[in-house]
């Protein structure tokens, strides 16, 4: 049992305009935070940013973009807080395959919207993706090289606009850098 306290600022500039499902602008979060055990030396901080970017190409195209870099101060923590997830920055990868005190991701996709199930503006619209997702990180041990990874892959989303918009996705990547491979399903866009 112990006291700790928390100091965290955020900042959020987002300025991305729906055009049906495709989308144009950016998006850019900025989060920092220390964190300090009251009476004890340890003391924690991290700093993320998140920026995302987006623009309609052609009628039916829309390319998606996505950088995640972060580090952290790890003066005697156990827990490093980036972690490698294919539910968090590179799709196939695995479950919490990894962890880090600094991060650096890029996410690119192509989006494509067909029309094969629509034939109201009410009915699903099913969207066609090409990704690649790449990140390096460094080790808790701050002696140890960078790691890194690469993934490319494809994926589909079904857009069910009868139930509030809901998004279905399926996406598979592929290592490219190491032999793997794997499936991630989820709700909304990846990002």
């Amino acid at each position: 049992e112990f006291d700790k306290w928390l100091l965290q600022a955020g900042f959020q500039a987002r300025r991305v305009s729906y055009y049906d499902i495709r989308l144009v602008g950016l998006h850019v979060d900025l989060l920092g935070q220390r964190v300090a055990d009251v009476g004890r030396p340890f003391t924690y901080g991290d700093a993320l940013l998140d920026a995302r970017w987006y623009l309609k190409a052609g009628t039916r195209g829309n390319v998606a973009a996505r950088t995640r870099i972060g580090t952290a101060s790890m003066d005697g923590s156990p827990f490093p807080p980036f972690v490698i997830d294919s539910y968090v920055n590179v799709r196939g990868v695995g479950d919490r395959v990894a962890r880090g005190t600094q991060e650096w991701t890029l996410n690119a996709e192509y989006r494509h919207t067909t029309d094969w199930l629509q034939t109201r503006p009410e009915e699903p619209v099913v969207q066609l993706v090409a990704l690649v997702d790449a990140t390096a990180w460094q080790p808790v041990d701050s002696d140890a090289a960078l790691e890194s990874v690469v993934y490319a892959g494809a994926g589909a989303r079904l857009h069910l606009r009868r139930f509030f918009n809901l998004i279905l996705r399926a996406d598979i990547g592929i290592g490219l850098n190491e032999p793997n491979a794997g499936v991630v399903v989820g709700l909304g866009q990846f990002f």
